[in-house]
């Protein structure tokens, strides 16, 4: 264990630990997808987004996601989907278009520059609330 993650061990802090220990785990594991081919596709769950849109690892997460022709997250919320939308128009400096059909996608919606809600069977939040 790094010294940061013994620490936080011995100090009975475990979540602290939890967060240190995933955020090492998926340091190891993007230094290992940086020396692979480069990646057709990366599907994300709402787990790991969650660590890897800190602070610390976004840089790191938009970095692979830009070598990938196909990014999907699955199972996140609603917040999860806005900061995604916000971190990588912050990393790349691009134009975000955010595409969604209920109230939970308003968030991503309203953070692309932009958005469209698809009037349909969830009703009219997401419609409501895009350009």
């Amino acid at each position: 264990l790094s010294a940061d993650l013994q620490l936080a061990r011995e100090a009975g802090l475990k979540d602290e630990w939890r967060n240190a220990e995933r955020r090492a785990y998926f340091k190891k594991q993007i230094e290992n997808v940086e020396q692979a081919e480069p990646l057709k596709a990366l599907v994300v769950d709402g787990t790991c987004l969650g660590i890897l849109l800190d602070e610390a690892m976004a840089e790191t997460f938009v970095k692979i996601t830009k070598e990938c022709e196909t990014v999907i997250c699955c199972r996140v919320s609603p917040d999860q989907k806005g900061l995604t939308v916000r971190t990588i128009r912050k990393h790349l400096g691009s134009v975000a278009l955010g595409i969604g059909d209920g109230a939970n996608d308003c968030n991503m919606i309203q953070s692309a520059n932009v958005g469209v809600g698809i009037r349909g069977e969830e009703g009219l939040q997401a419609f409501n609330c895009s350009d």
